[in-house]
Protein backbone atom coordinates (compact mmCIF):
# COMPACT_ATOMS: atom_id res chain seq x y z
CA UNK A 1 0.00 0.00 0.00
CA UNK A 2 1.55 3.36 -0.74
CA UNK A 3 1.21 6.82 0.79
CA UNK A 4 0.43 9.41 -2.01
CA UNK A 5 0.30 13.01 -1.78
CA UNK A 6 -1.69 14.94 -3.62
CA UNK A 7 -1.13 18.49 -3.89
CA UNK A 8 -2.20 21.79 -6.38
CA UNK A 9 0.37 24.25 -7.08
CA UNK A 10 3.19 26.19 -5.15
CA UNK A 11 1.47 29.38 -3.44
CA UNK A 12 -2.26 27.67 -3.84
CA UNK A 13 -4.98 29.81 -3.84
CA UNK A 14 -8.82 28.29 -3.24
CA UNK A 15 -9.26 26.22 -6.44
CA UNK A 16 -5.59 25.02 -5.80
CA UNK A 17 -6.08 23.57 -2.28
CA UNK A 18 -9.91 22.40 -2.33
CA UNK A 19 -9.01 20.56 -5.60
CA UNK A 20 -6.03 18.53 -4.26
CA UNK A 21 -8.56 17.93 -1.12
CA UNK A 22 -11.48 16.51 -3.46
CA UNK A 23 -8.90 14.89 -5.68
CA UNK A 24 -7.76 13.03 -2.52
CA UNK A 25 -11.26 11.71 -1.46
CA UNK A 26 -12.18 10.95 -4.88
CA UNK A 27 -9.01 8.69 -5.27
CA UNK A 28 -9.23 7.23 -1.78
CA UNK A 29 -12.15 5.82 -2.89
CA UNK A 30 -11.59 4.40 -6.26
CA UNK A 31 -8.02 3.09 -5.21
CA UNK A 32 -8.77 1.48 -1.76
CA UNK A 33 -5.44 -0.22 -2.10
CA UNK A 34 -3.60 2.92 -1.67
CA UNK A 35 -3.68 5.98 0.67
CA UNK A 36 -4.39 9.08 -0.63
CA UNK A 37 -4.04 12.21 1.51
CA UNK A 38 -4.06 16.01 0.35
CA UNK A 39 -1.33 18.32 0.97
CA UNK A 40 -0.35 21.62 0.06
CA UNK A 41 2.85 23.55 -1.12
CA UNK A 42 2.31 27.03 0.65
CA UNK A 43 0.37 29.15 2.71
CA UNK A 44 -3.80 29.33 3.19
CA UNK A 45 -5.21 32.64 2.01
CA UNK A 46 -8.05 34.33 4.68
CA UNK A 47 -10.51 33.19 2.07
CA UNK A 48 -9.31 29.33 1.47
CA UNK A 49 -9.52 29.23 5.52
CA UNK A 50 -12.53 30.24 5.96
CA UNK A 51 -14.16 28.15 3.09
CA UNK A 52 -12.47 24.79 5.03
CA UNK A 53 -13.63 26.46 8.55
CA UNK A 54 -17.55 26.70 7.17
CA UNK A 55 -17.26 23.68 5.91
CA UNK A 56 -16.17 21.77 8.95
CA UNK A 57 -13.07 20.04 7.17
CA UNK A 58 -9.58 20.20 8.06
CA UNK A 59 -7.79 21.96 5.60
CA UNK A 60 -4.97 19.75 4.13
CA UNK A 61 -1.42 20.13 5.57
CA UNK A 62 1.47 22.44 4.77
CA UNK A 63 3.78 20.24 2.56
CA UNK A 64 7.59 21.75 2.89
CA UNK A 65 9.52 20.09 0.79
CA UNK A 66 7.50 18.09 -2.36
CA UNK A 67 11.09 17.89 -4.35
CA UNK A 68 11.94 13.69 -5.11
CA UNK A 69 14.19 11.65 -2.65
CA UNK A 70 16.19 8.91 -3.04
CA UNK A 71 13.66 6.74 -1.11
CA UNK A 72 11.67 7.51 -3.57
CA UNK A 73 13.36 6.10 -6.03
CA UNK A 74 14.97 3.21 -4.37
CA UNK A 75 14.46 -0.01 -5.94
CA UNK A 76 13.34 -2.56 -2.96
CA UNK A 77 13.55 -5.54 -4.84
CA UNK A 78 17.38 -5.83 -5.51
CA UNK A 79 18.57 -8.59 -8.03
CA UNK A 80 22.55 -9.43 -6.20
CA UNK A 81 25.75 -11.62 -7.57
CA UNK A 82 27.62 -13.74 -5.27
CA UNK A 83 31.05 -12.74 -5.12
CA UNK A 84 32.25 -15.98 -6.11
CA UNK A 85 30.14 -16.33 -9.56
CA UNK A 86 31.62 -16.41 -12.35
CA UNK A 87 31.72 -12.69 -14.74
CA UNK A 88 29.89 -14.07 -17.11
CA UNK A 89 27.41 -14.57 -15.22
CA UNK A 90 27.20 -11.12 -14.24
CA UNK A 91 27.43 -9.87 -17.72
CA UNK A 92 24.19 -12.36 -18.30
CA UNK A 93 22.17 -11.12 -15.13
CA UNK A 94 23.17 -7.17 -16.08
CA UNK A 95 21.89 -7.71 -20.21
CA UNK A 96 18.83 -10.16 -18.67
CA UNK A 97 17.72 -7.48 -16.10
CA UNK A 98 18.61 -4.25 -18.06
CA UNK A 99 20.57 -2.77 -14.95
CA UNK A 100 23.73 -0.60 -14.95
CA UNK A 101 25.01 -2.72 -11.41
CA UNK A 102 24.87 -5.24 -9.57
CA UNK A 103 25.32 -5.06 -5.45
CA UNK A 104 27.69 -8.30 -4.94
CA UNK A 105 27.41 -9.92 -1.53
CA UNK A 106 29.42 -13.03 0.57
CA UNK A 107 26.68 -15.61 0.94
CA UNK A 108 24.04 -13.48 0.33
CA UNK A 109 24.75 -11.32 4.13
CA UNK A 110 28.12 -9.90 3.58
CA UNK A 111 28.11 -6.77 1.10
CA UNK A 112 31.17 -6.79 -0.20
CA UNK A 113 30.60 -4.00 -3.15
CA UNK A 114 29.15 -3.08 -6.47
CA UNK A 115 29.88 -4.42 -10.04
CA UNK A 116 29.09 -2.02 -13.16
CA UNK A 117 28.88 -2.69 -16.89
CA UNK A 118 31.67 0.21 -17.31
CA UNK A 119 33.66 -2.06 -15.01
CA UNK A 120 33.07 -5.28 -17.17
CA UNK A 121 33.49 -3.37 -20.67
CA UNK A 122 36.66 -1.95 -19.79
CA UNK A 123 38.38 -4.91 -18.11
CA UNK A 124 40.65 -6.25 -20.94
CA UNK A 125 40.92 -9.64 -19.18
CA UNK A 126 37.04 -9.93 -20.31
CA UNK A 127 37.90 -8.84 -23.68
CA UNK A 128 40.30 -11.63 -23.98
CA UNK A 129 37.24 -14.33 -23.41
CA UNK A 130 34.48 -12.59 -25.63
CA UNK A 131 37.12 -12.55 -28.57
CA UNK A 132 37.62 -16.41 -27.96
CA UNK A 133 33.91 -16.94 -27.83
CA UNK A 134 32.81 -14.99 -30.47
CA UNK A 135 35.34 -17.17 -32.53
CA UNK A 136 33.94 -20.02 -31.59
CA UNK A 137 30.61 -19.17 -32.35
CA UNK A 138 31.32 -17.78 -35.58
CA UNK A 139 32.76 -20.96 -36.38
CA UNK A 140 29.45 -23.14 -35.19
CA UNK A 141 27.44 -20.70 -37.35
CA UNK A 142 29.65 -21.54 -40.33
CA UNK A 143 29.84 -24.85 -39.37
CA UNK A 144 26.00 -24.99 -39.47
CA UNK A 145 25.57 -23.07 -42.42
CA UNK A 146 27.57 -25.54 -44.16
CA UNK A 147 25.64 -28.54 -43.09
CA UNK A 148 23.00 -26.71 -44.11
CA UNK A 149 23.78 -25.68 -47.38
CA UNK A 150 25.22 -29.22 -48.21
CA UNK A 151 21.39 -30.62 -46.82
CA UNK A 152 19.57 -28.64 -49.08
CA UNK A 153 21.77 -29.41 -52.16
CA UNK A 154 21.61 -33.04 -51.28
CA UNK A 155 17.60 -33.23 -51.10
CA UNK A 156 17.56 -30.89 -54.36
CA UNK A 157 19.62 -33.35 -56.31
CA UNK A 158 17.34 -35.42 -55.37
CA UNK A 159 14.17 -34.14 -55.81
CA UNK A 160 15.90 -33.29 -59.53
CA UNK A 161 16.18 -37.15 -59.64
CA UNK A 162 13.29 -38.24 -59.19
CA UNK A 163 11.77 -35.56 -61.82
CA UNK A 164 13.70 -37.12 -64.41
Amino acid sequence: MAYIIITGHKNPDMDSVCAAWCYAELKNIIDPDNTYVPGRCGSLNNQTKAAFRKAQIEPPSLIKDVSTKVSDVTIRDVISIDQNEPIFQAIKVLDNENISCIPVFHDETEFKGIITTHQITSFSYIRKFWEKDLHIISESITSKKSSLVSSIKSETEKSSALQL
